[in-house]
């Protein structure tokens, strides 16, 4: 029996320090570390115990004694963290160094037994038995030992008779055989606490063997393999390339797609490698955390340094190259059509501009010289002309307005601009241009305005009214007898703001249901085999959508073709006074088209102004409109000439054409400015442009400008301007 007990306790010692030292065949990670600490500390308990039952002597009997003590006091704790470990459960770390720091004081206790007798309370020798042996009496720290190490034996065996329980019918439940085995060495230190078994201990051999049995079972779970399978079947199958490091910065692993980007780090098994030694580029990565691609090769990729970290400590380093060669270049790829749309949107506006201008200014002379001619002559036939030709122009005008909007919307330059207007004038404007064209057509035009609509309101005035006079505009086309009907009404109202329905409503030919969604395209003109001989572009309505859209209202169109059509949307103004429209219905308001009885609303035959413009129809027109006026007026053509006459005279107000060749309006301006002897250096200057694009009035405030005119010039806007423009001791307002 006892060369039985000798034999076993030799083997078991053996096989547990060689399963130790398999283990680092494996990548180190906290479970295996544990493992392999619980493994030495086995082999430290048997061949301690093995060297025990074979001493003769007292003394060589308690070195045995405190060798195994050595190992015993640790493998409870260590499987401990061993089964919380493969079970899951987070075992903070504070917890775990109490635990090794009573295990350490345990072992102090032991080996310094001779000095006290907290651990030991007694030690002798025995020859009887089945061999001769020390016999131990238990002092009151090795009491606690005992009982310290049972409580985590039994805790520890709950814990996996729980997970074993709950997740009995799960694939990935505690197995039995493990339960079994772990629940053996607790029973034979019971049986040899309890005095069972008095002069044979076999906890050790037990003990020994759970721990065999504790490799198999989680070797055979893969707890071991965990690393080497991540590594194997992903990191190294992976297209992005990942490299682990130590927290010395030793190279640990690295896959395929490293390899091949890093060939300097090959041969990492023979000797170990500091990695940012060994590159330039992953010594920049590591020290400067690039948040941008970098070019390695002729591929593009996103590096990614991080530290490895297991309950707060730091454990390693890791790099993970993620291949960002084909978005960087699609990126690339977004940032040159983007550069290249801007160039295209910078090259649209600079178009709008110049088309603005090359097309409005001759529209400007056309219609200003028309309007002269109106003032001037009694010909009942000349003035019949002259008012074909306003017409005509103001239809030209409008039709290259609606171009120029079109191309600002699809350029995303229109803005909606808000002001302070007055409902009745804008009523005005819009119904007299509706009846005109009414008139010319033997239709009806047929007005009703809710009494109640505020007359001081706020909102774009300007887009308003180009949306009525297109809506009514198309109604006059396509209706060829019969009426056209605008009401007007409020839908309701509080302090701030009031919701006004605008309806047009027409007798004309109506559209079919199919064409219905043509009439919003651009360039679209619905029923043309019908519709052959009636102008248009078809840009009306696509810009009336996108204005209301930009306005938070939308068009609704009701229609039954051969029998009319119904236009109507609200919109939401702010009020800006207390007024209201009153009985506009009894206003009567045409365009007899005689003679213009033209008066100019104030004199100031002492203001000086100075007209600077290259064109001399543009000039005339603007004498002719100022001649009434009485104001003394000088001309210039260049802005070289207009800087000359500053140095000689004393200007109010300064007219300045924008778009001159030579020293444009802008260049001009700053040069007024900045130079000395200039006598006008007060004077109010306001730019004349035909650039009508959407922004042009904060650029010109910000070129430096008092105000601008837009051309074609509106005469009352223009006396309004020179009004609010020239010192008021000069103004004499006309009654």
């Amino acid at each position: 029996m006892y060369q039985v007990l000798l034999y076993t306790e030799f083997i078991v010692s053996i096989v547990i320090l060689v399963l130790s030292l398999i283990l680092f065949r494996y990548k180190i990670s906290r479970p295996i570390q544990y493992i392999q600490y619980a493994f030495f500390c086995m082999f430290l308990l048997n061949i301690g115990y093995w060297i025990e039952i074979q001493c003769t002597d007292l003394d060589a009997a308690m070195v045995a004694v405190k060798i195994e003590y050595c190992g015993s006091v640790y493998i409870s704790t260590l499987m401990m963290f061993v089964v919380t470990e493969y079970l899951h459960v987070s075992l903070k770390p504070v917890i775990k160094w109490v635990m090794l720091s009573i295990d350490s004081l345990i072992l102090l206790g032991v080996l310094t037994y001779e000095k006290h007798d907290l651990f030991f309370s007694a030690v002798g020798y025995e020859e009887s038995g089945l061999y001769p042996h020390v016999v131990l009496e238990s002092g009151i720290l090795r009491h606690f030992f005992t009982y310290y190490t049972n409580f985590i034996n039994l805790f520890m065996l709950l814990i996996l008779t729980y997970y074993f329980i709950r997740k009995f019918r799960d694939r990935d439940r505690v197995p039995v055989l493990f339960l079994v085995d772990m629940y053996l060495p607790f029973f034979a230190v019971v049986f040899h606490f309890f005095g069972i078994m008095e002069t044979v201990d076999l906890s050790p051999i037990f003990i020994g063997a759970a721990g065999v049995g504790v490799f198999a079972f989680l070797k055979n779970d893969m707890l071991f393999q965990i690393v080497d399978v991540a590594t194997g079947k992903v990191i190294d199958n992976m297209q992005d390339a990942f490299i682990v490091m130590d927290s010395k910065m030793k190279l640990l692993e690295l896959n395929n797609s490293a390899k091949l980007m890093f060939p300097e780090l090959a041969g990492y098994d023979e000797k170990p490698v500091i990695v940012y030694e060994c590159s330039e580029v992953l010594r920049k990565i590591i020290n400067e955390r690039p948040k941008d691609v970098i070019l390695i090769g002729d591929r593009y990729y996103m590096a990614k340094f991080s530290s490895i970290l297991n309950n707060n400590r730091l454990e390693g380093y890791y790099i993970h190259f993620s291949d960002r060669t084909e978005w960087k270049h699609y990126t690339d790829d977004l940032i040159q059509r983007s550069i290249d749309a801007e160039n295209e949107s910078e090259a649209k506006s600079n178009l709008l501009v110049n088309t603005s201008h090359d097309i409005r200014t001759p529209i400007n002379a056309i219609i200003g010289m028309n309007e002269l001619i109106l003032r001037k002559t009694d010909d009942e036939e000349i003035i019949e002309h002259a008012s074909d030709v306003e017409r005509a122009g103001k239809y030209l005008l409008s039709l290259v307005n609606n171009i120029l909007d079109i191309s600002k919307i699809g350029a995303g330059k229109m803005h909606i601009i808000d002001v302070d207007y007055d409902m009745t004038s804008l009523l005005d404007e819009v119904i007299g241009l509706g009846k005109i064209t009414a008139n010319e057509k033997n239709l009806q035009f047929n007005i009703n305005v809710d009494s109640e609509i505020p007359d001081k309101l706020h909102g774009d005035e300007v887009r308003i009214k180009q949306i009525l006079n297109n809506i009514i505009s198309n109604a006059v086309k396509y209706t060829e007898k019969g009426q056209v009907d605008m009401n007007v009404s409020l839908v309701e109202k509080d302090e701030f703001f009031a919701a006004i329905r605008f309806e047009i409503k027409d007798t004309g030919i109506g559209i079919k249901e199919e064409d219905m969604p043509k009439i919003l395209e651009s360039f679209e003109r619905v029923d043309e085999n019908r519709n052959y001989n009636v102008q248009g572009t078809g840009l009306g309505m696509p810009i009336i959508t996108s204005l209301l859209e930009m306005m938070n209202s939308k068009l609704y169109i009701e229609s039954v073709y051969t029998k009319g059509s119904n236009f109507h949307f609200v919109l939401k103004q702010g009020v800006a006074g207390s007024s209201v429209v009153g009985d506009y219905n009894k206003r009567n308001i045409k365009d007899n088209g005689k003679k213009r009885n033209y008066k100019c609303s104030f004199s100031a035959p002492d203001a000086r102004v100075l007209v600077v413009d290259d064109n001399r129809l543009n000039m005339v027109v603007l004498n002719n409109l100022l001649k009434l006026s009485g104001i003394n007026i000088d001309n210039v053509f260049s802005g070289e000439a207009c800087i000359e006459a500053v140095k000689e005279n004393t200007y109010h107000v300064i007219l300045l054409d924008y778009m001159m060749p030579g020293m444009d309006g802008i260049e001009t301006l700053k040069q007024l400015k900045t130079m000395e002897g200039n006598k006008s250096a007060g004077a109010y200057v306001i730019a004349l442009t035909a650039n009508v694009v959407s922004g042009v009035e904060s650029m010109y405030k910000t070129a430096g400008f008092d105000d601008y005119l837009a051309k074609p010039i509106e005469y009352r806007k223009l006396e309004t301007m020179l009004i609010k423009a020239l010192p008021s001791e000069l103004v004499i307002m006309n009654s």
